[in-house]
């Protein structure tokens, strides 16, 4: 299955949409204020590796106390880890 995300800000606005064969699956809006701290793609982070969905082909990450974000697990083979726990290419606790 081909999956997309599209990330658009316009106004005080995020809009995030999850994209299923070239199709919208998932459309979500969040305010965004100018004075916080926000987070974009492109930025670099260590990352702790929360979860582990197999099923969705998806981990879940926390870059920082209480922001996590997804991570495409077909990308983890180029993966840089500054603390690896186990032999497989992902684990839950790897810091990378």
């Amino acid at each position: 299955m081909k999956r997309k995300v599209l990330i658009e800000k316009k106004e005080n606005h995020v809009w995030t949409f999850f994209l299923e064969e070239d199709q919208i699956a998932e459309i979500h809006c969040a305010k965004s204020d100018e004075q916080e701290k926000v987070h974009q793609i492109g930025d670099i982070y260590v990352a702790k590796v929360q979860n582990i969905v197999q099923n969705i082909g998806a981990a879940f990450l926390e870059i920082e106390p209480g922001v996590n974000c997804y991570f495409d697990l077909r990308d983890a083979q180029n993966a840089f880890f500054t603390h690896k726990i186990g032999k497989k290419p992902l684990c839950i606790g790897d810091d990378w």
